[in-house]
């Protein structure tokens, strides 16, 4: 069944105001996932092929993997989240 939340989820989440919320500087849990993906890629191969599946209005997680990936592909299901990043 569909929400109402759902239905309007698309034209009303504001990227901007997610990350003047949630992005303001990092975090605990931001140097955590930095720390725990520096060190996995220490057993991860040089030339990765990495895809970001909902990434939202932030390259976060996926740039600690830039150095060690040929090719990044980055997807959202919301148009004003691709356009954000």
């Amino acid at each position: 069944m569909e929400t109402t939340l759902s239905r309007n989820y698309a034209t009303e989440f504001d990227p901007q105001a997610y990350l003047n919320t949630y992005y303001t500087g990092p975090d605990a849990e931001d140097r955590f996932v930095t720390q725990f993906m520096v060190t996995a890629l220490q057993t991860m191969p040089a030339d990765l092929l990495t895809l970001e599946l909902g990434g939202g209005p932030t390259l976060f997680a996926v740039a600690t993997l830039a150095p060690a990936s040929r090719e990044i592909h980055f997807c959202d299901y919301l148009p004003a989240n691709l356009v954000e990043v």
